[in-house]
C-alpha cells in the first residue's frame, strides 16, 4: 500500500477527515454519496454553528480539496504479473453555497475506511487537546494506530504470557 499526495495538517484536515467520517455515519448514504447541509457538515467537522461563515467555508475548501487529492494504491506482484488499485481517499466532494449543501463520494471498496471508531475518537480529543503542537499530535496517532501487541503481528505468536 502507498499513500501520495499533499500534506495534511493535523488540525484542520483531521478535523475534516472525522467530518467525512461522520457523515457517512450519521446520514443516508445513497449508493457511494451523502449529502447534507454544509452548516451540519461544520458542526461533524467540529466547529460550531456560529463559525460557518464564509471564512469557515474557505477554510474546509482548501481541507477537502487535500484529502480528495490523497491518492491511496494497492499493489500486488507476482513474478509474472502486478496487479494495481489506484483510488482516493474521497473521490470526490461538493459544495454549493447557493443550496448550502455538502455532498461526498466515497470509493465502495474503502468503506470501511470510513467507519467511525474509538480511534478515531480518542485522535480527535488528542488534536483539540494539543492544538498548535503537530509533532505530538503525529505522535500519538501512530502510537495509537499501532496493534495492541506489535511483537505477536511480526511473529505470529503472542508476547505476553501464556
Amino acid at each position: 500500500m502507498e499513500i501520495t499526495g499533499p500534506r495534511l495538517d493535523m488540525d484542520n484536515d483531521f478535523k475534516t477527515w472525522v467530518g467525512v467520517i461522520h457523515s457517512f455515519a450519521r446520514h443516508k448514504v445513497i449508493g457511494d454519496k451523502v449529502e447534507l447541509p454544509f452548516v451540519e457538515f461544520a458542526k461533524l467537522c467540529g466547529i460550531p454553528s456560529s463559525q460557518s461563515s464564509r471564512k469557515l467555508r474557505e477554510r474546509i475548501s482548501p481541507s477537502l480539496k487535500r484529502i480528495a487529492g490523497t491518492v491511496i494504491s494497492f499493489s500486488r506482484t507476482t513474478e509474472k504479473h502486478t496487479k494495481e488499485y489506484i483510488t482516493h481517499l474521497v473521490q470526490s466532494a461538493y459544495y454549493d453555497t447557493e443550496k448550502d449543501i455538502v455532498q461526498l463520494q466515497a470509493d465502495p471498496r474503502l468503506f470501511e475506511l470510513y467507519q467511525f471508531d474509538r480511534k478515531v475518537l480518542l485522535q480527535l480529543k488528542a488534536i483539540n487537546a494539543l492544538k498548535r503542537r503537530e509533532s505530538a499530535q503525529a505522535l500519538y496517532t501512530f502510537i495509537e494506530s499501532l496493534p495492541r501487541d506489535p511483537a505477536a503481528d511480526i511473529s505470529g505468536a503472542s508476547a505476553g504470557p501464556s
